[in-house]
């Protein structure tokens, strides 16, 4: 059985909260005050997963930059080590958008604000 409740908040308060409901993407206050009680642990996984892949990404952008800065003049073999990097980085990023999408069914938040 659901219970209403009735919160007040100033003009300021309001404007706060509805922006950070739309940084989120959630398109019901309901639903961003639900996520607050009952889905903190999917965006700290969600956002868990998003450093990890970033960091993955970075750790390859640096791996990449180095064999260019590092160079004098680029072998054929060098630009196939680098497009490989460059195929990992690109999906991983599929990889990341992919886990976004899922959790952005799961969790009911908008593509648009």
């Amino acid at each position: 059985m659901r219970k209403q409740l009735c919160l007040r908040m100033t003009d300021e308060q309001y404007k706060v909260m509805n922006n950070k409901r739309k940084l989120l993407r959630i398109n019901k206050i309901n639903d961003f005050f639900l996520a607050l009680i009952g889905e903190k642990e999917k965006f700290a996984k969600l956002l868990s997963l998003i450093v990890w892949h970033m960091g993955k990404q970075g750790t390859n952008l640096n791996q990449i930059a180095h064999e260019v800065n590092n160079s004098t003049s680029l072998m054929p073999s060098d630009a196939i080590s680098i497009n490989q990097k460059l195929a990992q980085i690109f999906s991983q990023n599929e990889k990341l958008l992919r886990i976004i999408k899922r959790m952005e069914r799961r969790l009911n938040v908008s593509k648009q604000q």
